[in-house]
């Protein structure tokens, strides 16, 4: 049974518009979120993301997300995540890239405003 967009709204605001962190990762972390395959390099750190008002049950992040520059190769990025905490915590939700990256030392990663789409359905 779908939810009425106030529903899918409702839920948006009261779980996912407000501390939550991007993660990066190499590989599909499955229903289990096995978060396994995130980035581990030293300069690497979850980002905080803020969506905006949900409408008809999507938000999408309201600014850019940059990672630090790479000081080492961090590997093929495959996959973003959405955590319930900077550091260890829970990923709560994933999406599968468009296009892979590869991110090598002097790289800098970055998910322009828009572009971190949430949606209930």
């Amino acid at each position: 049974m779908p939810l009425t967009n106030y529903e899918a709204n409702k839920y948006i605001n009261d779980r996912i518009k407000a501390n939550l962190y991007v993660g990066l990762l190499k590989e599909d972390p499955g229903y289990n979120g096995d978060a396994s395959s995130e980035v581990t390099a030293g300069e690497y750190n979850r980002q905080a993301i803020t969506f905006i008002d949900p409408s008809t049950g999507i938000t999408q992040n309201n600014a850019d997300i940059e990672y630090e520059v790479a000081s080492s190769n961090w590997g093929t990025i495959k996959y973003v995540a959405l955590f319930d905490a900077s550091i260890e915590g829970n990923l709560i939700s994933y999406s599968k890239l468009n296009y892979e990256r590869e991110i090598r030392s002097a790289d800098r990663y970055k998910i322009p405003a828009g572009f971190n789409i949430f949606e209930i359905r």
